[in-house]
């Protein structure tokens, strides 16, 4: 008779479970693939100028004598003539693979381009002020959003780190890259990221 009630119970036990992970999975939201209108490994440097325009900045990761190896320079798609931020003779935007785009007063969207294919590689919002509202959300997160409160809603990230003042959490299954100062969200991406 014991035995009977311990299986019973065992059984009870085992479907609570099941169901609770069934039910976990179904709120639990979908990876998104695109932010901003640009697609994630779909769209190439042709749609993203579609939707978004020319950018006003590239990154340029040649290695300049006298400068450390691997660190972007930031040039000017519009620059003029003697602004040595300009884009060097003969090159357009379209060459390089870090597109930057002004969005409002304080919020920038960055793209990024695998070299290979010239499709994206991420795409983020970023605003220093951290003011809600200055990017779109994503996955229900804003800019300006509390640390913690993320974490209540998305559960632990994949990986964390911080360097100086700027916490990074990662969330691996939803392509999702964050960046937090004093408690507060100021960079939303979506890409795939490298966790260590």
């Amino acid at each position: 008779m014991r035995t009977q009630a311990l299986i019973a119970l065992l059984v009870v036990a085992a479907l609570g479970v099941i169901g609770a992970g069934y039910l976990y999975f179904q709120r639990s939201p979908e990876p998104p693939t695109t932010y901003y209108g640009v697609a994630l490994e779909a769209d190439g440097k042709p749609e993203v100028k579609s939707k978004l325009g020319t950018p006003i900045t590239v990154v340029d990761y040649t290695d300049v004598p006298g400068e450390p190896a691997g660190v972007g320079r930031v040039l000017t798609v519009e620059a003029s003539g003697g602004d040595p931020n300009t884009l060097p003779q003969g090159r357009d935007f379209e060459w390089y693979n870090d597109w930057g785009y002004k969005l409002n007063a304080a919020g920038d969207i960055r793209v990024s381009f695998r070299k290979s294919t010239g499709k994206v590689t991420s795409i983020g919002c970023y605003s220093l002020r951290a003011v809600r509202g200055e990017c779109e959300p994503l996955l229900g997160i804003n800019i300006g959003d509390d640390a913690d409160s993320v974490e209540a809603r998305l559960g632990r990230p994949t990986d964390r780190s911080t360097a100086g003042a700027v916490k990074t959490l990662v969330y691996q299954h939803f392509h999702l890259l964050l960046l937090v100062r004093q408690q507060r969200v100021f960079g939303i991406a979506l890409g795939e990221w490298q966790v260590s």
